[in-house]
């Protein structure tokens, strides 16, 4: 059967959709399973887009930064530096401090560049490690703005999940376990691990929800109503598509925040280094007449 042979390729098809997809050829909705499959598809590609989109400018921004300050230290300021030795100017504090990074960057490049690849390797092992992996997210959610925009995509995550394996009537303890694989930040996951483990004890899932603060509270009482009513998965749908234009507002927010902020830095330091160099022209030229 196709759901048969779409479970030979797990790499290729995660497991939300291969359950769907048997569930579906089971009751011979197959088709209303596939457009709930690629709507599903959709809005969470769109959601990752729209977070990745707004990491992507202060990035440029930063490398920008630091490409025009690097450059400005290796190659401009030391063919002015002969300039100012030969003509005796007087050099202000700031200039001194230039030109003494500037040296060390000659003097000391390939101890940086092996000091920063030794922190960037080190990091890059603490982030794979459980505990490191853990901190990392921990901290993430904690963070001002960013924090809140990635608690709320994993809950939207967690709505839209749980709406449509609800509505393919697949069982509770089942669904719990597709999300979990599927949640990235693994303090949510602990959170959503430690619902499932109550959930099989016998308390619902409304209740070990409320129990934790990651959660909203708004979510815990659509989940509460839809536990009620029977109405699981077209509250938790609808919740999801709240969620979704939240973190858009909140997204839009945030870049409207980091532009100016960046430009700022960025006309600072790069200014801060104009003006070091352009001080002692003026006794350049101040002696030159």
């Amino acid at each position: 059967s196709f759901s048969q042979a779409i479970e030979r390729h797990p790499d290729a098809f995660p497991q939300v959709y291969r359950r769907m997809l048997g569930v579906g050829e089971q009751t011979g909705n197959l088709e209303v399973v596939l457009r709930q499959a690629a709507t599903y598809l959709e809005k969470e590609r769109t959601l990752v887009k729209k977070v990745s989109k707004a990491m992507i400018y202060p990035s440029v921004v930063l490398l920008l930064a630091l490409g025009v300050v690097t450059l400005m230290l290796t190659f401009a300021l030391p063919s002015m530096v002969d300039m100012f030795d030969e003509f005796g100017a007087d050099l202000p504090v700031t200039t001194k401090l230039l030109i003494a990074i500037s040296n060390g960057f000659a003097s000391y490049k390939l101890h940086l560049l092996a000091v920063v690849l030794a922190i960037a390797g080190a990091a890059s092992w603490g982030v794979k490690q459980p505990a490191g992996r853990r901190n990392l997210d921990r901290l993430l959610l904690k963070m001002p703005l960013m924090g809140s925009v990635s608690l709320l995509r994993e809950i939207s995550h967690f709505c839209r999940t749980m709406a449509m394996l609800v509505h393919a009537a697949l069982p509770m303890p089942e669904i719990m376990d597709i999300i979990l694989q599927t949640t990235k930040n693994t303090a949510v996951a602990e959170a959503l691990e430690d619902v499932r483990t109550k959930m099989l004890q016998g308390q619902g899932l409304s209740q070990p929800m409320a129990q934790n603060q990651v959660f909203p509270r708004l979510l815990v009482q659509t989940v509460a109503v839809g536990e009620e009513t029977g109405t699981l998965d077209a509250n938790l749908a609808a919740l999801a598509d709240s969620y979704e234009y939240e973190v858009d507002e909140k997204i839009s927010k945030l870049v409207s925040m980091m532009e100016p902020a960046l430009m700022l830095f960025m006309g600072v330091v790069v200014g801060f280094i104009v003006i070091s160099v352009i001080m002692p022209m003026y006794s350049v030229m101040g002696k030159m007449e």
